[in-house]
């Protein structure tokens, strides 16, 4: 694999690329876990900030990029063997940040899953006829007699 390979991203919130490391050198080393952990929190903050802005964002690319970093950073740690303490400040950091974007996104999902509710709500109330109701139709008919 081609260590010096990256992954250009444009941003559609922006005319800003992004170059976020896809390759760590093969033995693994502290500078290939910083790499990939630099370009996790790149897409973290991404994430963040997409999520901050309710900006219309393609989750998908972003999960996509994360997912691989994840990945990428899984077998730097079992190819060094372990996480050198000299990153395990940055390891702490883009889990507070998975975090942090995890709970946002749940907040998110929430108050979609809120709104779908109460408009489904609304339209079955709108589709009804009354017939059944308390206040109209035949229940109604026969408490006005």
């Amino acid at each position: 694999m081609n260590q010096s390979m990256t992954m250009q991203r444009e941003m559609r919130n922006g005319a800003e690329n992004l170059s976020v490391p896809m390759e760590f050198p093969a033995s693994g080393e502290r500078q290939g876990i910083e790499k990939v952990l630099d370009g996790l929190i790149v897409i973290l903050d991404q994430e963040r900030t997409a999520l901050n802005d309710m900006a219309r964002t393609q989750f998908g690319d972003l999960t996509r990029q994360k997912l691989q970093l994840l990945v990428q950073l899984n077998r730097a740690v079992q190819t060094n063997g372990s996480i050198p303490h000299s990153v395990e400040e940055k390891l702490r950091q883009a889990k507070c940040m998975l975090d942090e974007n995890a709970a946002m996104l749940k907040r998110r999902m929430d108050a979609i899953r809120e709104v779908t509710s109460l408009i489904a709500k609304e339209i079955r109330d709108a589709e009804s006829d009354g017939t059944y109701s308390v206040s109209g139709g035949i229940a109604g008919a026969y408490r006005q007699v």
